[in-house]
């Protein structure tokens, strides 16, 4: 996404919105911020990971998964948002482990027929908080599948 909101915005310091007019990236502290600094934030893995735990998936191969901060509105990229509506801000994905850091594939695609890399999001902090164990317990026990 990150790249992808560069080439689309005319001026890289000002705060970008979706299509309905809702702001589409946002800070650490929730508040929204200018396209360069989500990307910025985006590419900065250690600074967005709020969880992580290093995991043998069910084949013996190491990875993380990682509870991050994902710092864009996926919804709001799409269109208008309902009232009331609550960006899930974090997710929850596995990455080979570190200096390598790469996002792995889980074995489900969307309706799209596109490779699906998370299937937990959140609306908050205390959501990713309570979640992250339940992914980890997914993965590790084979319910989530992971594509190596």
């Amino acid at each position: 996404m990150s790249q992808a909101l560069l080439d689309t915005v005319t001026d890289p310091n000002m705060i970008p919105h979706g299509p309905g007019g809702s702001p589409l990236a946002f800070g650490l502290d929730g508040t929204p911020i200018t396209a360069r600094a989500a990307v910025e934030l985006s590419e900065d893995l250690d600074r967005c990971t709020m969880y992580w735990t290093p995991i043998a998936l069910p084949d013996g191969k190491p990875a993380i998964v990682r509870t991050v901060f994902t710092v864009f509105d996926e919804e709001a990229q799409k269109g208008p948002v309902p009232e009331g509506h609550v960006p899930q801000l974090y997710a929850t994905a596995v990455y080979t482990p570190e200096p390598e850091n790469r996002l792995l594939q889980l074995d489900v695609a969307d309706a799209q027929k596109r490779p699906v890399y998370q299937l937990w999001t959140y609306g908050s902090l205390d959501e990713a908080k309570a979640g992250h164990p339940e992914a980890v317990h997914e993965i590790t026990s084979g319910l989530a599948r992971v594509v190596v």
